[in-house]
């Protein structure tokens, strides 16, 4: 068993770091949907020449 120990720890390391981008999104979408900082008909203006009126925003997606 001691020797498992830190296999299990890197393994959970590793799976950690690979879902490290995954994870801030669905937090990032969660705070979205809880701070309501945008709203179904909002006119979102993204980088470049991104613009559109919001039709659903969901946990991971806003939907022009």
């Amino acid at each position: 068993m001691p020797r498992f120990t830190p296999v299990l720890g890197a393994a959970g390391l590793a799976i950690g770091l690979a879902l490290q981008g995954t994870l801030q999104n669905i937090a990032a979408g969660l705070m979205l949907l809880l701070l309501r900082l945008f709203r179904v008909g909002d006119y979102i203006e993204g980088t470049g020449t991104t613009a559109e009126t919001s039709n659903e925003i969901g946990l991971s997606t806003t939907r022009g």
